[in-house]
């Protein structure tokens, strides 16, 4: 946890507005690339109609627009699924600032129960939130006793099931995934929760 507040830390001091700066880069480079395209595609509809039959006109400018309907399609899905990568990053790191600012153990049972929940939604970007949230939920997993009567218990339990498949199914696919468990077999012997459901 301290070395992710470190690094987000040092990011931060290093460049602190280096997102918004790439962001206005990247609104200008789009901008001209727009402006050119409606000179480059007002010239191209133009130009032929000064030369050509109605006829041959009319087809040129139907395929114009035929290609010009695909590309804003094309355009408008990239658009949307950037988008909705970028909501889910926000609400992993929100849910990560969330989660360090406190230690009470309700807090902590509470946040894992919104965590699962907003995971479960889509809302999350699963390798960014097991990598900022999945070895804290395991190691509470671990830590607390299970106790599948309580809604709050049984959230973080089937939270660590998750993040432990998680990490299972994509170790060689995410660097950080490689010491996964390390912790939980250094503290607890085990990488399982202490089984103490009641009967």
């Amino acid at each position: 946890m301290a070395i992710v507040t470190h690094l987000v830390t040092r990011s931060l001091e290093r460049d602190p507005f280096g997102s918004s700066v790439r962001c206005m880069q990247w609104r200008s480079r789009y901008t001209a690339v727009a402006l050119f395209g409606v000179i480059a595609w007002t010239v191209l509809v133009a130009l032929p109609g000064a030369w050509w039959t109605p006829d041959k006109y009319s087809a040129w400018a139907t395929g114009l627009s035929t290609i010009a309907v695909v590309l804003a399609l094309v355009l408008a899905v990239i658009t949307l699924r950037t988008d909705v990568k970028g909501r889910q990053v926000d609400r992993t790191l929100s849910l990560h600032a969330e989660f360090t600012s406190g230690e009470n153990l309700s807090k902590i049972l509470r946040f894992f129960e919104r965590a699962r929940l907003v995971r479960g939604a889509g809302s999350a970007d699963d390798p960014l939130f097991v990598e900022l949230i999945g070895r804290h939920v395991c190691w509470w997993n671990c830590a607390l006793i299970r106790d599948s009567s309580r809604g709050t218990r049984r959230a973080l339990m089937q939270l660590g099931l998750w993040c432990d498949a998680f990490a299972g199914k994509h170790k060689r696919r995410y660097s950080y995934l490689a010491n996964w468990g390390e912790a939980r077999t250094r503290d607890f012997g085990s990488t399982t929760p202490w089984q103490n459901d009641p009967p």
